[in-house]
């Protein structure tokens, strides 16, 4: 009976902590998140290997850090007031630079309209539309290991910084009462599976993503329409993140004020 009890415990416990996930990874400092994780894998994903292993890197990263925000790891670095006065400084010039590279896209996708010349796209072109040969498809991963080894230090870095950026803190009153829940003795499954369920609902967008980078690179290889579409789709996520963002943090700063 007390066994029944559990488990119907932590089936119900799904539905809350996926839904507070699904919210709080779909803010728009995680958007931001999500394009500096598409940058990043335009610029290392070469190949479907390195765009598959670089990405798991990525978003296993990122999730670990969801549950570790959730069972209250990074509270005392997440509280700083130096911190929080860092992170709003770097929304700012994420705002910037997001608007920027907008706005600069969307002027060269005008100016290719009028020309059809693909050197009026600024950017060079993402690594997972390289039209690359076989042989080179076949590596497991193109280039020295201590190379690779390199990259991947650096994603987990860029993983954590940007989920810290990105993630809410603190999060929403349910997984406040987890946490308690958990500090004062109660059920350890129960808790750590409801963290579990928020952390995966968190990292979504970033698995849409990676998911789209990775179909990209198996169908839209080497074509030009591909190559067209995704720059003024990139372009005007970039702006509208921008602006997005722009706009929570004013109406952050009206609330603190």
């Amino acid at each position: 009976m007390q066994e029944n009890e559990k488990n119907q415990r932590m089936s119900l416990c799904l539905l809350p902590a996926f839904t507070v996930g699904i919210y709080d990874g779909t803010n728009p400092c995680n958007f931001a998140s999500a394009l500096i994780f598409l940058s990043w894998i335009a610029f290392l994903g070469r190949t479907q290997r390195r765009i598959f292993w670089f990405g798991l890197v990525f978003v296993l990263t990122a999730g670990f850090m969801h549950f570790g925000m959730a069972l209250g790891i990074f509270d005392y670095f997440l509280a700083s007031p130096r911190v929080l006065s860092l992170s709003v400084f770097i929304y700012w010039a994420m705002v910037l630079a997001f608007s920027f590279i907008g706005i600069r896209d969307i002027h060269a996708w005008w100016k290719y309209r009028r020309h059809f010349d693909e050197g009026s796209f600024h950017d060079a072109l993402p690594g997972f539309l390289h039209d690359l040969k076989k042989t080179d498809e076949k590596a497991p991963m193109t280039g020295r290991t201590s190379v690779n080894m390199a990259f991947i230090f650096l994603t987990v870095l860029i993983a954590c910084a940007v989920t810290l950026l990105g993630s809410v803190y603190p999060q929403r009153e349910y997984i406040f009462i987890v946490h308690s829940y958990l500090s004062a003795g109660g059920d350890v499954p129960f808790a750590l599976w409801s963290f579990f369920q928020y952390s995966l609902a968190s990292v979504l967008p970033l698995m849409v993503v990676w998911a789209g980078v990775f179909g990209a690179g198996s169908k839209a290889r080497g074509n030009l329409k591909a190559l067209r579409l995704y720059k003024v789709i990139s372009a005007a996520l970039f702006l509208g993140v921008g602006i997005g963002l722009g706009y929570f943090l004013l109406n952050y700063n009206i609330v603190q004020s």
